[in-house]
């Protein structure tokens, strides 16, 4: 099997940046060595996981954020959290276009994704 190449465009890079601090500072995380620790294994399991991940197309009203879409809903402690990764794909290059939860702005427009 060939190795895979999982890219973060900028945009992405800078949400899971501010996610550490807004976990941190939003009290769903009491130290900012665990919130750290939690996004950290949200980005290793997008790099080990995805192409084993059954994607999906994104909708037309969705093509902004990429051109197909995964769900992890394992990355939590609670089970309640779930993970959207969306992303464009080129034999086995991901690019990481958009990352959002069941908690983000943009889980309205999901709501029948998931």
């Amino acid at each position: 099997m060939e190795k895979i190449k999982v890219i973060y465009q900028k945009g992405v890079e800078d949400y899971l940046d501010e996610l550490v601090f807004a976990l941190h500072e939003n009290d769903y995380f009491g130290f900012v060595e665990d919130a750290i620790s939690y996004t950290v294994r949200i980005i290793s399991a997008i790099d080990k996981e995805i192409h084993l991940k059954h994607s999906r197309e994104v909708p037309a009203m969705l093509a902004d954020k990429g051109s197909s879409y995964v769900i992890f809903k394992d990355l939590s402690k609670n089970k309640r959290t779930s993970w959207i990764v969306f992303f464009h794909k080129h034999g086995n290059e991901y690019l990481i276009t958009h990352i959002t939860n069941n908690y983000g702005k943009d889980y309205a427009l999901l709501g029948k994704l998931l």
